[in-house]
């Protein structure tokens, strides 16, 4: 659409230094399309009632927006870099010390810890019989002490061994039993000392199962300590009883098939009801260890 423009032109007449103002009207049919710039059109020059009214509706549509939907999640920006660490919190107090679950017990003439230790015989009757134990210098390290074993007749037994009252200890509480021995460079007989539980409410009535370290082991040489463990073998019944075959079986077995079965007398010693096959024994034990639910009590003889 073409609209009309009044334009005043001033001209300056270099040729006759005279200046002169002329006011002219230009239609526009006068103007060629396109040679009119926004540069040429005075500010406020053109009203909104000059625009068409589509032009206006448009105009009066410019920075209404309306909310478009979300767009796609961005990609997870870059970890940050690693803090510094904090200051060390102050330490907690010590805890108070655990029960220890081995003990040491120290065997002397004055204080035998509940222990018999000497010479029975066949009918167990505390100092009888033809044997003795007693307290000396250890072979190999005589810095320290052993229980040694002198047998020096038939139908006796040189003992170490503790005598049960009151409410006694299921067979099934022996978590460990052991001990350390020696067979004298001397000795007329080579057989080692045994270890011995005497048993009540087997299903075999009073037993006693023996733990024979010359039926478990091979022979050691004379005058070399050796260290026995039951768990490692097993123990011949003195009477037959279940979680046996032909008199022997291991420990397990035995509480196993006797779950009843109660601790009367538990024993250490060298010695025989037959009147020669120990006569003539020498040698020493130390280091007896017995565990009881999962706690081991060891004895020595001092040194």
């Amino acid at each position: 659409m073409k609209k009309t423009i009044v334009i005043a032109a001033a001209t300056a007449l270099a040729a006759t230094a005279v200046t002169a103002t002329a006011t002219t009207l230009i239609t526009s049919s006068q103007i060629k399309n396109g040679t009119i710039k926004a540069i040429d059109i005075q500010k406020g020059a053109i009203t909104s009632d000059r625009l068409t009214p589509a032009l206006r509706t448009k105009l009066n549509k410019v920075g209404v927006l309306s909310a478009g939907g979300n767009g796609a999640t961005g990609a997870p920006g870059l970890n940050g870099t690693a803090g510094a660490n904090g200051a060390n919190g102050a330490n907690g107090a010590n805890g108070a010390d655990g029960a220890s679950a081995i003990s040491n017990v120290v065997i002397t003439p004055a204080d035998k810890g509940g222990f018999y230790y000497g010479s029975v015989d066949k009918s167990e009757d505390e100092n009888t019989g033809q044997a003795a134990a007693s307290i000396q210098a250890k072979s190999g390290d005589a810095s320290k002490k052993a229980l040694h074993f002198d047998i020096n007749g038939g139908n006796s037994f040189s003992t170490f061994r503790k005598t049960y009252t009151g409410s006694l200890t299921p067979l099934a509480a022996v978590s460990f039993a052991g001990f350390d021995y020696v067979v004298d460079a001397d000795s007329a007989k080579s057989d080692a000392p045994q270890l011995k539980f005497t048993l009540l409410n087997t299903k075999g009535g009073y037993t006693n199962i023996i733990f024979e370290p010359s039926s478990n082991y091979t022979d050691t040489a004379r005058g070399t300590w050796r260290t026995v463990n039951t768990q490692y073998g097993t123990f011949r019944s003195t009477k037959a009883i279940p979680g046996t075959t032909n008199g022997y079986g291991s420990l397990a077995s035995i509480v196993a098939a006797n779950p009843d079965a109660v601790i009367y007398k538990f024993i250490v010693e060298q010695g025989s009801s037959d009147p020669n096959s120990a006569v003539g024994f020498k040698g020493a034990v130390d280091n007896i260890r017995l565990g009881l639910n999962g706690a081991t009590t060891t004895y020595t003889f001092g040194g």
